[in-house]
C-alpha cells in the first residue's frame, strides 16, 4: 500500500522526470507525509506546497513547464498534492477491502 508521500514522489517522477536529489528536502517531506493519515496533507497544504516552490526553483521548473505536464489541468501544484492524497486514499479503501475476515 502506498502512502501519500510515496505517492506524490511518484507523480512527481513520473510527470516531470525528477527523482531524489542528494541534499533536497524530498525525502523529508516525503517521510512527513508518509508519517500521517492523508488528510494530515491537506491540513498542511500551504506547507507542502511551499517547500515545493523551493525545491521546484532550486531545480529551474518552471510553471509553465510543470503545468505543461499536468494531464489537461492549468492548476497550482495543489493539485498535485490533492491527486497524491487521493490515490493513497484509494489505495487504503483497496487494502481494507481485500483484508481477510476475521
Amino acid at each position: 500500500m502506498s502512502t501519500t508521500g510515496d505517492r506524490l514522489h511518484e507523480l512527481i517522477k513520473r510527470w516531470f522526470l525528477s527523482d531524489y536529489k542528494p541534499g533536497c528536502g524530498c525525502r523529508e517531506l516525503v517521510k512527513s507525509m508518509n508519517e500521517n493519515e492523508p488528510q494530515w496533507s491537506l491540513l498542511n497544504l500551504p506547507s507542502i506546497v511551499e517547500k515545493m516552490r523551493a525545491e521546484a526553483s532550486v531545480r529551474h521548473w518552471s510553471y509553465r513547464s510543470i503545468f505543461r505536464h499536468l494531464p489537461g489541468c492549468n492548476a497550482p501544484l495543489r493539485w498535485v498534492v490533492r491527486e497524491a492524497v487521493r490515490l493513497a486514499e484509494m489505495d487504503s479503501q483497496t487494502a481494507l477491502a481485500k483484508k481477510p475476515e476475521e
